[in-house]
């Protein structure tokens, strides 16, 4: 009987010290997770329940740590690093912001 493929595991980060561009990322980060939970559930759900219906903190916080050692350059690198079930409907928005904001 033939295996299934492997999943690729996600990437084991060091530890690091933030800059500026990782604070502006994850800035604007929280503000596309707030915009588009309020354009998917309306303003009622983004009041009551928070921007967490579209993505948690530990995913947002993954992705800039990520960003910080250029893990995220694809829509299948954020899957691969996040886990995260939307990246496919939401990678290129990311990959676009990761860029925007990538360390100079």
């Amino acid at each position: 009987v033939p295996r299934p493929p492997r999943i690729a595991k996600p990437s084991r980060l060091p530890k690091y010290t933030k800059e500026k561009h990782d604070y502006e990322l994850e800035d604007a980060l929280e503000n596309w997770r707030e915009e588009k939970t309020r354009d998917v559930y309306g303003w009622t759900c983004l009041n009551d329940y928070g921007a967490s219906l579209i993505m948690t903190h530990s995913t947002l916080d993954r992705i800039v740590d990520c960003a910080h050692h250029c893990k995220i350059q694809t829509p299948q690198d954020l899957k691969r690093e996040t886990r995260w079930s939307d990246s496919e409907q939401f990678g290129d928005d990311f990959i676009a912001l990761i860029r925007k904001h990538a360390a100079p």
